[in-house]
């Protein structure tokens, strides 16, 4: 298989001339969202990066035919859980073999972010994050929706983001697979 990697990285504008010492300073800041696609497979490494995913993910098109990368074997597609990715995978790549992955760092990421909003306090947080992270370790999605369904009322600061991670789960269910890998 070809494991491909796609992600937005955000940085801020910069202007072309530089600095001047009596420009006045903006109110808010620009930025520039980028589209890095990390390419690996046994016939090497590559990067790509482009200014949006549409324009990212059709110069990948080109790229892995013209690289012999699309012979054999299924891409699998590693991306956070974004929903215009997602579906611009899906009307890119349609017509070949691929699946998509939700990558470990960005669902742990939501799971910590959403549970810090939601519970009261960080010990309460990361037992309820060790025991979600081990069912969504295995795919067991439905049992970490179980868990967070059955949070006791006076550990909960908001509902409304428990309910959020719950909906994030829910959408992404399909993209958690099993990382249990037997050696």
């Amino acid at each position: 298989s070809t494991n491909i990697s796609v992600d937005e990285v955000s940085v801020k504008k910069q202007k072309e001339e530089g600095r001047s010492k009596d420009s006045a300073k903006k109110e808010g800041r620009e930025y520039v969202r980028n589209t890095v696609i990390h390419i690996q497979n046994g016939k090497g490494k590559y990067i790509l990066n482009k200014l949006g995913i549409m324009p990212a993910l059709k110069i990948l098109m080109a790229f892995l035919p013209y690289n012999n990368l699309l012979a054999k074997g299924t891409l699998v597609f590693f991306v956070d859980g974004a929903r215009d990715i997602h579906s611009s995978i899906k009307k890119l790549f349609g017509w070949v073999s691929y699946k998509i992955i939700l990558d470990w760092y960005h669902l742990i990421e939501k799971c910590k972010m959403q549970l810090s909003l939601g519970l009261k306090g960080r010990k309460i947080r990361n037992a309820v994050l060790v025991d979600i992270a081990a069912l969504l370790w295995v795919g067991k999605v439905d049992k970490a929706v179980e868990v967070l369904c059955n949070i006791n009322t006076d550990m909960i600061k908001s509902k409304d983001a428990i309910e959020g991670l719950i909906g994030y789960l829910n959408r992404n269910w399909s993209y958690i697979p099993c990382c249990q890998f037997s050696i």
